[in-house]
């Protein structure tokens, strides 16, 4: 799996965070214990310095709750960015597809007029005079026939746009 945003350093340093919490819970119980062995023992020597390590295992504790807690945010953020880019990747690729349909769908209606325009000419190059349109009724279909063999697609990363295997003007001038 990839690594995005670096998630898997922010939940290791996570963990971090909750050993240094629960490690200064511990310290504080362990010094709260060792704080009343002391007092009724009478080693107020001892009292004063577990009662150092009481404060001294609240303020470790509450900074690697602090840690953990930042570290939380930072992985809710990476979670919550990588779920709405997801969603705009497929609101963007739906946006694609559905122009790409739309300039195939235009493509086919252009096609269609272009042949019938084609047929239109051929009938009427046979009238007197309009003889020099018989040339241009071929120059239609073969544009037609070129237009419809070419596909309009959407490459991935390319982002909005059109791809056309071969110029259908230059091949229906060329007769390709």
């Amino acid at each position: 799996k990839d690594n995005f945003g670096n998630i898997r350093g922010f939940v290791r340093e996570f963990v971090v965070g909750l050993k240094a919490m629960f490690k200064g819970l511990f310290d504080v119980i362990t010094n709260m214990v060792g704080l009343f062995v002391d007092f009724f023992k009478g080693d107020f020597e001892g009292v004063k310095e577990h009662f150092q390590g009481i404060i001294d295992g609240m303020v470790n504790g509450f900074k690697g709750l602090v840690y953990a807690l930042l570290n939380l945010l930072a992985i809710i953020g990476i979670a919550i960015f990588r779920i709405l880019k997801g969603a705009f990747d497929t609101t963007i690729d739906a946006i694609e597809e559905v122009i790409v349909g739309l300039m195939n769908w235009l493509k086919d209606k252009f096609v269609w007029m272009l042949q019938k325009v084609a047929s239109i000419i051929s009938a009427i190059s046979s009238l007197p005079g309009l003889g020099f349109l018989s040339g241009k009724s071929e120059s239609l279909s073969n544009l037609a026939n070129t237009l419809k063999a070419t596909t309009i697609t959407n490459p991935k990363g390319w982002g909005i746009g059109a791809e056309m295997q071969l110029d259908p003007w230059t091949a229906a001038r060329t007769g390709q």
